[in-house]
Protein backbone atom coordinates (compact mmCIF):
# COMPACT_ATOMS: atom_id res chain seq x y z
CA UNK A 1 0.00 0.00 0.00
CA UNK A 2 2.74 2.46 0.92
CA UNK A 3 4.57 1.77 -2.32
CA UNK A 4 1.42 2.42 -4.28
CA UNK A 5 0.87 5.75 -2.49
CA UNK A 6 4.42 6.88 -3.23
CA UNK A 7 3.92 6.20 -6.91
CA UNK A 8 0.68 8.16 -6.88
CA UNK A 9 2.40 11.09 -5.17
CA UNK A 10 4.97 11.07 -7.93
CA UNK A 11 2.30 11.30 -10.62
CA UNK A 12 0.25 14.06 -9.03
CA UNK A 13 1.48 17.52 -9.93
CA UNK A 14 1.31 20.12 -7.16
CA UNK A 15 1.18 23.89 -7.70
CA UNK A 16 1.58 26.58 -5.07
CA UNK A 17 0.35 30.08 -5.89
CA UNK A 18 2.11 32.77 -3.85
CA UNK A 19 0.95 36.34 -4.37
CA UNK A 20 3.09 39.04 -2.87
CA UNK A 21 3.54 42.78 -2.54
CA UNK A 22 6.62 44.01 -0.67
CA UNK A 23 6.96 40.79 1.29
CA UNK A 24 10.67 40.89 2.06
CA UNK A 25 10.23 40.71 5.83
CA UNK A 26 9.00 37.11 6.02
CA UNK A 27 9.15 35.75 2.48
CA UNK A 28 12.47 33.94 2.73
CA UNK A 29 11.36 31.95 5.77
CA UNK A 30 8.16 30.92 4.00
CA UNK A 31 9.91 29.88 0.78
CA UNK A 32 12.48 27.82 2.66
CA UNK A 33 9.72 26.06 4.58
CA UNK A 34 8.17 25.09 1.24
CA UNK A 35 11.52 23.90 -0.10
CA UNK A 36 11.89 21.66 2.97
CA UNK A 37 8.60 19.82 2.45
CA UNK A 38 8.60 16.03 2.53
CA UNK A 39 6.77 16.40 -0.78
CA UNK A 40 8.22 19.43 -2.53
CA UNK A 41 5.73 21.16 -4.86
CA UNK A 42 6.39 20.98 -8.58
CA UNK A 43 6.04 24.73 -8.95
CA UNK A 44 5.70 27.77 -6.73
CA UNK A 45 4.17 30.46 -8.90
CA UNK A 46 5.20 33.91 -7.70
CA UNK A 47 2.81 36.67 -8.74
CA UNK A 48 4.25 40.01 -7.72
CA UNK A 49 1.88 42.97 -7.54
CA UNK A 50 4.50 45.69 -7.89
CA UNK A 51 6.98 45.18 -5.06
CA UNK A 52 9.56 47.91 -4.52
CA UNK A 53 11.59 46.09 -1.88
CA UNK A 54 13.86 43.02 -2.10
CA UNK A 55 11.02 40.56 -2.71
CA UNK A 56 12.12 39.38 -6.16
CA UNK A 57 15.76 39.12 -5.17
CA UNK A 58 14.76 36.91 -2.24
CA UNK A 59 12.74 34.64 -4.52
CA UNK A 60 15.62 34.23 -6.96
CA UNK A 61 18.15 33.59 -4.19
CA UNK A 62 16.06 30.93 -2.44
CA UNK A 63 15.19 29.29 -5.75
CA UNK A 64 18.88 29.08 -6.71
CA UNK A 65 20.00 27.79 -3.33
CA UNK A 66 17.25 25.21 -2.82
CA UNK A 67 16.29 24.19 -6.35
CA UNK A 68 12.69 25.23 -5.68
CA UNK A 69 11.05 26.05 -9.02
CA UNK A 70 9.69 29.58 -8.63
CA UNK A 71 8.67 31.21 -11.92
CA UNK A 72 7.95 34.90 -11.41
CA UNK A 73 5.17 36.95 -12.97
CA UNK A 74 5.18 40.72 -12.40
CA UNK A 75 1.83 42.41 -12.89
CA UNK A 76 1.95 45.44 -15.16
CA UNK A 77 -0.72 47.13 -13.05
CA UNK A 78 -1.55 46.42 -9.45
CA UNK A 79 -4.41 43.93 -9.22
CA UNK A 80 -5.08 43.64 -5.51
CA UNK A 81 -5.10 40.44 -3.49
CA UNK A 82 -8.15 38.66 -4.91
CA UNK A 83 -7.52 39.36 -8.58
CA UNK A 84 -3.85 38.50 -8.20
CA UNK A 85 -4.73 35.10 -6.76
CA UNK A 86 -7.34 34.65 -9.48
CA UNK A 87 -4.70 35.25 -12.12
CA UNK A 88 -2.18 33.02 -10.35
CA UNK A 89 -4.46 30.02 -9.96
CA UNK A 90 -5.42 30.34 -13.62
CA UNK A 91 -1.77 29.81 -14.56
CA UNK A 92 -1.20 26.85 -12.22
CA UNK A 93 -0.57 23.58 -14.05
CA UNK A 94 -0.93 21.23 -11.08
CA UNK A 95 -3.58 18.64 -10.35
CA UNK A 96 -3.78 20.15 -6.86
CA UNK A 97 -3.39 23.87 -6.18
CA UNK A 98 -2.43 25.58 -2.92
CA UNK A 99 -2.96 29.21 -2.04
CA UNK A 100 0.03 30.55 -0.11
CA UNK A 101 0.56 33.69 1.94
CA UNK A 102 4.05 35.16 1.82
CA UNK A 103 4.35 35.55 5.58
CA UNK A 104 3.33 32.14 6.93
CA UNK A 105 5.55 29.14 7.62
CA UNK A 106 4.60 25.64 6.51
CA UNK A 107 5.23 22.57 8.62
CA UNK A 108 7.34 19.99 6.75
CA UNK A 109 4.45 17.59 6.02
CA UNK A 110 1.82 20.12 4.95
CA UNK A 111 1.89 19.28 1.24
CA UNK A 112 2.20 15.51 1.68
CA UNK A 113 -0.67 15.28 4.17
CA UNK A 114 -2.95 17.62 2.25
CA UNK A 115 -2.61 15.94 -1.13
CA UNK A 116 -3.17 12.45 0.32
CA UNK A 117 -7.01 12.75 0.32
CA UNK A 118 -6.98 13.72 -3.36
CA UNK A 119 -4.97 10.60 -4.15
CA UNK A 120 -7.21 8.35 -2.08
CA UNK A 121 -10.56 9.57 -3.42
CA UNK A 122 -11.19 11.15 -6.84
CA UNK A 123 -14.34 12.83 -5.49
CA UNK A 124 -12.33 15.04 -3.14
CA UNK A 125 -12.43 18.64 -4.32
CA UNK A 126 -11.11 20.63 -1.35
CA UNK A 127 -8.83 19.87 1.60
CA UNK A 128 -8.04 22.27 4.42
CA UNK A 129 -6.06 21.97 7.62
CA UNK A 130 -5.84 23.57 11.00
CA UNK A 131 -3.06 26.07 11.64
CA UNK A 132 -1.32 27.64 14.60
CA UNK A 133 -2.20 31.30 15.08
CA UNK A 134 1.18 32.89 15.75
CA UNK A 135 2.79 36.26 16.23
CA UNK A 136 5.55 38.01 14.25
CA UNK A 137 8.27 35.71 15.61
CA UNK A 138 6.05 32.61 15.38
CA UNK A 139 5.25 32.85 19.07
CA UNK A 140 2.15 30.75 19.66
CA UNK A 141 -1.04 32.51 20.71
CA UNK A 142 -2.49 29.40 22.34
CA UNK A 143 -5.14 29.23 19.62
CA UNK A 144 -5.50 27.47 16.30
CA UNK A 145 -7.77 28.29 13.39
CA UNK A 146 -10.11 25.45 14.34
CA UNK A 147 -10.45 26.12 18.07
CA UNK A 148 -10.54 29.91 17.77
CA UNK A 149 -14.16 29.91 16.56
CA UNK A 150 -15.83 26.60 17.54
CA UNK A 151 -19.19 27.71 16.12
CA UNK A 152 -17.69 27.55 12.62
CA UNK A 153 -17.28 23.76 13.08
CA UNK A 154 -14.18 23.73 10.90
CA UNK A 155 -13.20 20.25 12.07
CA UNK A 156 -16.40 18.83 10.54
CA UNK A 157 -15.21 19.21 6.95
CA UNK A 158 -17.77 17.78 4.54
CA UNK A 159 -20.49 17.71 7.21
CA UNK A 160 -20.47 21.48 7.79
CA UNK A 161 -23.75 23.26 7.14
CA UNK A 162 -22.56 25.60 4.40
CA UNK A 163 -26.16 26.02 3.25
CA UNK A 164 -27.06 27.64 6.56
CA UNK A 165 -23.99 29.87 6.56
CA UNK A 166 -24.94 31.18 3.12
CA UNK A 167 -28.45 31.98 4.26
CA UNK A 168 -27.05 34.09 7.08
CA UNK A 169 -24.71 35.89 4.71
CA UNK A 170 -21.66 34.13 6.12
CA UNK A 171 -18.70 32.93 4.07
CA UNK A 172 -17.53 29.30 4.31
CA UNK A 173 -14.94 30.59 6.78
CA UNK A 174 -11.87 28.70 5.53
CA UNK A 175 -8.59 30.58 5.25
CA UNK A 176 -7.02 30.56 1.79
CA UNK A 177 -3.68 29.69 3.35
CA UNK A 178 -5.21 26.58 4.92
CA UNK A 179 -6.62 25.07 1.72
CA UNK A 180 -5.71 23.00 -1.31
CA UNK A 181 -8.14 22.36 -4.15
CA UNK A 182 -8.37 20.34 -7.31
CA UNK A 183 -7.72 21.82 -10.72
CA UNK A 184 -11.28 20.78 -11.57
CA UNK A 185 -12.63 23.15 -8.92
CA UNK A 186 -10.50 25.94 -10.36
CA UNK A 187 -11.69 25.22 -13.88
CA UNK A 188 -15.38 25.00 -13.01
CA UNK A 189 -15.44 27.87 -10.51
CA UNK A 190 -13.85 30.13 -13.08
CA UNK A 191 -12.12 33.45 -12.39
CA UNK A 192 -12.84 35.11 -9.05
CA UNK A 193 -15.43 37.88 -9.57
CA UNK A 194 -14.74 41.44 -8.52
CA UNK A 195 -15.96 42.10 -5.01
CA UNK A 196 -15.58 38.44 -3.97
CA UNK A 197 -12.87 37.10 -1.67
CA UNK A 198 -10.78 34.34 -3.23
CA UNK A 199 -10.93 31.88 -0.35
CA UNK A 200 -14.73 32.17 -0.06
CA UNK A 201 -15.15 31.58 -3.79
CA UNK A 202 -12.98 28.48 -3.95
CA UNK A 203 -14.35 27.06 -0.69
CA UNK A 204 -17.92 27.46 -1.93
CA UNK A 205 -17.23 25.56 -5.13
CA UNK A 206 -15.19 23.00 -3.24
CA UNK A 207 -18.36 22.18 -1.33
CA UNK A 208 -20.61 22.48 -4.37
CA UNK A 209 -18.58 20.24 -6.66
CA UNK A 210 -17.25 17.43 -4.51
CA UNK A 211 -16.12 16.14 -1.15
CA UNK A 212 -14.40 18.34 1.41
CA UNK A 213 -11.84 16.97 3.86
CA UNK A 214 -10.73 18.73 7.05
CA UNK A 215 -7.39 17.82 8.60
CA UNK A 216 -7.62 18.67 12.32
CA UNK A 217 -3.85 18.85 12.68
CA UNK A 218 -2.15 22.27 12.54
CA UNK A 219 0.09 21.98 9.48
CA UNK A 220 1.36 25.55 9.30
CA UNK A 221 1.89 28.77 11.22
CA UNK A 222 -0.65 31.46 10.38
CA UNK A 223 1.46 34.49 11.19
CA UNK A 224 -0.04 37.76 12.40
CA UNK A 225 2.09 40.91 12.41
CA UNK A 226 1.89 44.68 12.06
CA UNK A 227 1.70 44.50 8.26
CA UNK A 228 -1.07 41.90 8.17
CA UNK A 229 -3.82 42.91 5.77
CA UNK A 230 -7.46 42.40 6.63
CA UNK A 231 -9.43 42.99 9.81
CA UNK A 232 -9.25 39.41 11.03
CA UNK A 233 -9.96 39.03 14.73
CA UNK A 234 -6.93 36.74 14.97
CA UNK A 235 -4.81 39.89 15.22
CA UNK A 236 -6.48 40.47 18.59
CA UNK A 237 -4.74 37.37 19.93
CA UNK A 238 -1.27 38.86 19.47
CA UNK A 239 -0.24 41.54 22.01
CA UNK A 240 0.26 44.94 20.42
CA UNK A 241 -1.37 44.18 17.07
CA UNK A 242 -4.41 45.96 15.71
CA UNK A 243 -6.67 45.20 12.80
CA UNK A 244 -5.56 46.79 9.56
CA UNK A 245 -8.15 47.14 6.78
CA UNK A 246 -7.07 45.68 3.46
CA UNK A 247 -6.76 48.18 0.60
CA UNK A 248 -9.54 47.41 -1.84
CA UNK A 249 -8.49 47.91 -5.46
CA UNK A 250 -11.55 46.18 -6.89
CA UNK A 251 -14.36 48.31 -8.24
CA UNK A 252 -17.27 46.31 -6.80
CA UNK A 253 -18.34 46.64 -3.16
CA UNK A 254 -17.66 43.80 -0.77
CA UNK A 255 -21.32 43.05 -0.22
CA UNK A 256 -22.69 39.76 1.10
CA UNK A 257 -25.37 39.81 -1.58
CA UNK A 258 -22.67 40.22 -4.24
CA UNK A 259 -21.13 36.89 -3.29
CA UNK A 260 -24.51 35.13 -3.28
CA UNK A 261 -25.41 36.61 -6.67
CA UNK A 262 -22.06 35.74 -8.25
CA UNK A 263 -22.13 32.19 -6.88
CA UNK A 264 -25.69 31.66 -8.08
CA UNK A 265 -24.92 33.06 -11.54
CA UNK A 266 -21.89 30.78 -11.86
CA UNK A 267 -23.91 27.73 -10.81
CA UNK A 268 -26.52 28.50 -13.45
CA UNK A 269 -23.81 29.03 -16.06
CA UNK A 270 -22.19 25.71 -15.13
CA UNK A 271 -25.46 23.86 -15.58
CA UNK A 272 -25.83 25.43 -19.00
CA UNK A 273 -22.24 24.67 -19.99
CA UNK A 274 -22.38 21.06 -18.84
CA UNK A 275 -25.90 20.34 -20.02
CA UNK A 276 -27.17 16.99 -18.82
CA UNK A 277 -23.66 15.59 -18.61
CA UNK A 278 -22.67 17.03 -15.26
CA UNK A 279 -21.81 14.75 -12.38
CA UNK A 280 -22.36 17.34 -9.70
CA UNK A 281 -23.32 16.03 -6.25
CA UNK A 282 -26.79 16.78 -4.80
CA UNK A 283 -25.26 19.53 -2.68
CA UNK A 284 -24.65 21.56 -5.85
CA UNK A 285 -28.38 22.14 -6.30
CA UNK A 286 -28.86 22.75 -2.58
CA UNK A 287 -26.21 25.45 -2.51
CA UNK A 288 -27.49 27.02 -5.71
CA UNK A 289 -30.96 27.33 -4.17
CA UNK A 290 -29.47 28.69 -0.94
CA UNK A 291 -27.69 31.40 -2.93
CA UNK A 292 -30.82 32.27 -4.89
CA UNK A 293 -32.93 32.60 -1.76
CA UNK A 294 -30.19 34.44 0.10
CA UNK A 295 -29.92 37.21 -2.48
CA UNK A 296 -33.36 38.55 -1.67
CA UNK A 297 -32.84 38.30 2.09
CA UNK A 298 -29.37 39.83 2.09
CA UNK A 299 -30.47 42.73 -0.10
CA UNK A 300 -33.42 43.39 2.20
CA UNK A 301 -31.27 43.24 5.32
CA UNK A 302 -28.77 45.64 3.79
CA UNK A 303 -31.57 48.07 2.91
CA UNK A 304 -32.76 47.98 6.52
CA UNK A 305 -29.39 48.28 8.26
CA UNK A 306 -28.11 51.00 5.92
CA UNK A 307 -31.11 53.22 6.65
CA UNK A 308 -30.50 56.28 8.80
CA UNK A 309 -32.69 56.65 11.83
CA UNK A 310 -34.19 53.97 14.02
CA UNK A 311 -37.77 54.69 12.95
CA UNK A 312 -36.87 54.31 9.28
CA UNK A 313 -35.13 51.01 10.01
CA UNK A 314 -38.16 49.83 11.95
CA UNK A 315 -40.64 50.68 9.18
CA UNK A 316 -38.48 49.15 6.46
CA UNK A 317 -37.75 46.10 8.57
CA UNK A 318 -41.42 45.42 9.28
CA UNK A 319 -42.34 45.82 5.61
CA UNK A 320 -39.59 43.49 4.42
CA UNK A 321 -40.33 40.97 7.15
CA UNK A 322 -44.06 40.86 6.36
CA UNK A 323 -43.32 40.53 2.63
CA UNK A 324 -41.27 37.42 3.34
CA UNK A 325 -37.94 38.95 2.41
CA UNK A 326 -36.30 37.29 5.43
CA UNK A 327 -37.42 33.90 4.14
CA UNK A 328 -33.95 32.56 3.34
CA UNK A 329 -33.47 32.08 7.09
CA UNK A 330 -35.52 28.93 7.57
CA UNK A 331 -35.62 28.73 11.35
CA UNK A 332 -38.50 30.98 12.54
CA UNK A 333 -36.77 31.96 15.77
CA UNK A 334 -33.52 32.77 13.98
CA UNK A 335 -35.44 34.70 11.32
CA UNK A 336 -37.13 36.87 13.92
CA UNK A 337 -33.85 37.38 15.77
CA UNK A 338 -32.21 38.56 12.52
CA UNK A 339 -35.06 41.02 12.03
CA UNK A 340 -34.61 42.32 15.58
CA UNK A 341 -30.89 42.70 15.01
CA UNK A 342 -31.44 44.69 11.85
CA UNK A 343 -33.85 47.16 13.41
CA UNK A 344 -31.54 47.55 16.40
CA UNK A 345 -33.51 45.96 19.23
CA UNK A 346 -31.37 42.84 19.64
CA UNK A 347 -27.66 42.42 20.07
CA UNK A 348 -25.97 41.65 16.78
CA UNK A 349 -23.90 38.51 16.78
CA UNK A 350 -20.44 39.09 15.41
CA UNK A 351 -19.93 37.29 12.11
CA UNK A 352 -16.39 36.14 11.40
CA UNK A 353 -15.72 35.34 7.79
Amino acid sequence: MMGQMVRRIGRMKVSVTLCVLNGELYLEEQLRSIAQQTRVPDEVLIFDDGSTDATLEIVRTVSTETGLYCPITINETRLGVEQNFSRAMGQASGDVIFFCDCDDVWGPEKVEKMIAPFQDDPDVSLVYSDGYIAGPNLELSGHTLFNRRPHKQLADGDARDIDQRLRYGQAPGIKASAMAFSARVRDLAGPIPLGVVHDSWIAFFGYALGKVIAIPEPLYYYRRHEHTWGDSSTNDLIPGLIRKPRPNLETEPRDKAVFAQCAYDRCVALEHEMGGNNDFPPRFDELKVACQESIRTLQARKAVTSSSGRLTRLVKGVLYFLKGDYGAIKNPQARFHAFCQDIGVARRKKVIN
